[in-house]
């Protein structure tokens, strides 16, 4: 009899280390996965200049490009190919000037910059939306964005 008592206080002990292993091993996990939340930064208070070197330090690329067709049409255009991003910049001498933003792992709609509710279509929406998570995880307005955009044409 006192066999199955020693037995029976075993099995206790263990599952109650067990248990307690796993509580601290889930609080462990909690507390180091909440320290490795990337913070994003605040670039808010950025240049036109460091926004532009900003940029190209993760990986972005500016461009400018003119096509002649019936009228002069200028684009200024920042690109990261790895991450599918076009944000472009069209000044037409007709339409006037036009802010676009694509993020190809999305769909190939544009979505344009102005407004949320200048874009009509469900797609379009949804570019719009990454618009604004891209400028929040880039720590930028759309001004310093579209400054920088108007820095580099005009060094360019």
């Amino acid at each position: 009899m006192e066999k199955e008592k020693v037995a029976i206080y075993k099995k206790w002990w263990f599952w109650t280390i067990v248990v307690l292993s796993i509580i601290i091993i889930v609080l462990m996990l909690i507390i180091f996965s909440s320290n490795m939340k990337v913070e994003k930064q605040d670039n808010t208070a950025l240049s036109s200049y460091e926004v532009v070197t900003y940029l190209e330090s993760k990986g972005y690329t500016f461009e400018t490009q003119d096509f002649m067709q019936t009228y002069l049409t200028h684009y200024i255009i920042l690109k990261n190919d790895s991450e599918g991003i076009w944000i472009q910049k069209i000044d037409n001498e007709l339409t006037g000037i036009m802010l676009s933003f694509k993020n190809s792992q999305i769909n190939d709609e544009f979505a344009d910059m102005t407004g949320e509710h200048a874009n009509e279509t469900k797609e379009e929406q949804q570019q719009y939306e990454a618009y604004i998570n891209w400028l929040k995880d880039m720590g930028l307005t759309k001004m310093q964005l579209v400054d920088a955009l108007n820095f580099y044409d005009s060094m360019y």
